[in-house]
């Protein structure tokens, strides 16, 4: 879902939110709970419940909402994807009515679509300037007169293709003017000139982005001709020339200028999917998106020296530039949800300032820039045995049961742990409820049954263990 588009279409998104809690119980949930969670008032949430039977009975062989004395709860088959009613649901927003109506079609003014939708000019205004600060962290907004969306091209065309693909999900067809099957010969012929099997999810991708530049076609909305990134990509790229008869036969059927980015952006956006190596790109040094991806991994191997930057690494890390550049740090938010949460930050946390420092990135700017760049080192380091493997030795008085448990929050914690009860060596830390003498291993004493302040020093102890490993490595 867009972040903060609930705020938008409260009703509808809480129906959704209903329909995820139930979901994830396993056992009936009263209302007082889940209006709880929710924030609403036991009212409120029967009135919803209420409201999802007409989406839930048309799945009624696969999905019903089964009332009993413990409180409600999901019965469905394991072959039904949810997905499905979250699209129902979505599908009937202001929002996605509206900006389907306006990525299709431009020839409305806000006066006449609002009496073909039944709502007020007023009503209609209102949500349109919400929509604009809803839009606003993608650099998109709505014109007024006539209805149209504001915003470079490019970014019209990746944000269509992110909400569509992420709403509908493999569900529906999204697209008015073109249909998906008209796509297959085009696929077919693709995969005959890369020899790749493309995934399920590629050929997917693949409809989607035809049908995005087909209907900006229709509506002689193109890519800025001036934007030289993906000309020089195509042309410092061997594929081009084996795929540009295919490009050049889909572009054919449409009257496009001379002087347009198309068939290189085209190509671009096939490279990407299909996950061609783009390594010769990096030696185009006159183009700035390229220049500043080289600077960056210079500084990279400056500042993390036993890091071995993979082919994979170097794609990925030239994409995330493109779509901080190109795009907006909210772009990657939309697409990669980097956020994650794991010790690495705090052990490289000088390292990592370093690194954005001295390539100029702010945090307030950079946020999901700077957490998918730290995510995709963090990756690569792990591969390297930069987490290195802490081997330890487990001495406890606690019963089978209670042992188990502890073994397995020891195995759950964000380090590369080896746990024994034998003693072996090459130990490096002994940890112990029982008091050892004459040990010159290190030794880790807790509680029998640990407390939440022996766990939180047992991390530090084990992150200390980590950057001693690292630095004599």
């Amino acid at each position: 879902m867009l972040p903060n588009l609930a705020n938008l279409d409260k009703i509808a998104y809480r129906k959704i939110e209903i329909l995820k809690l139930l979901a994830a119980q396993n056992l009936p949930c009263s209302a007082s709970v889940l209006s709880t969670k929710l924030n609403i008032s036991g009212k409120t949430l029967l009135n919803y419940l209420a409201d999802l039977e007409p989406y839930l009975a048309n799945y009624r062989q696969h999905i019903r909402l089964i009332k009993t004395k413990e409180g409600y709860y999901l019965s469905k088959k394991n072959s039904f994807s949810m997905n499905t009613l979250y699209y129902d649901i979505e599908k009937e927003t202001l929002f996605y009515s509206f900006f389907s109506y306006n990525f299709h079609y431009q020839n409305e003014t806000i006066d006449s679509y609002a009496k073909k939708q039944f709502v007020s000019y007023s009503y209609l205004y209102r949500h349109i300037r919400l929509m604009n600060q809803l839009l606003k962290p993608f650099k998109i907004s709505y014109n007024l007169s006539p209805l149209k969306l504001n915003g470079s091209e490019v970014r019209i065309r990746f944000f269509a293709f992110l909400y569509y693909f992420h709403t509908c999900n493999g569900i529906a067809w999204p697209f008015h003017l073109v249909s998906a099957q008209k796509y297959e010969p085009l696929i077919g012929q693709l995969e005959q000139l890369t020899f790749q099997k493309l995934s399920l999810i590629q050929k997917e991708k693949l409809r989607y982005w035809l049908a995005i530049c087909e209907t900006r076609y229709i509506l002689e909305d193109y890519i800025d001709y001036r934007e030289t990134l993906y000309q020089k990509v195509a042309e410092h790229h061997p594929l081009f020339s084996v795929l540009q008869p295919l490009i050049d036969n889909f572009l054919n059927k449409f009257t496009i200028p001379n002087e347009t980015n198309e068939g290189y952006f085209l190509f671009f956006i096939i490279q990407n999917i299909l996950k061609i190596p783009t390594d010769s790109l990096l030696h185009i040094q006159d183009e700035p998106i390229v220049k500043k991806t080289t600077q960056f991994l210079e500084n990279i191997k400056v500042i993390f020296p036993k890091i071995h930057l993979s082919s994979i690494f170097k794609e990925e890390l030239l994409y995330l530039m493109y779509s901080a550049d190109h795009l907006g740090d909210s772009y990657i938010h939309f697409l990669e949800k980097p956020t994650h949460s794991s010790t690495f930050t705090y052990r490289y946390e000088a390292e990592l300032t370093q690194l954005f420092t001295k390539n100029k990135c702010s945090r307030n700017n950079s946020y999901y820039f700077q957490d998918s760049v730290t995510k995709l080192i963090e990756t690569q380091l792990a591969t390297e045995n930069y987490q290195p493997q802490i081997k330890i030795l487990v001495v406890t008085k606690l019963d089978n049961l209670q042992k188990r448990s502890l073994l397995q929050k020891l195995n759950n914690l964000p380090f590369q742990l080896l746990l024994t009860e034998q003693t072996e060596e090459n130990v490096d830390l002994i940890l112990s409820d029982f008091y050892l003498n004459n040990q010159s291993t290190p030794t880790f004493y807790w509680n029998s049954l640990p407390l939440e302040n022996d766990w939180t020093n047992l991390i530090e102890t084990l992150q200390n263990f980590e950057k001693q490993k690292i630095e004599t490595y």
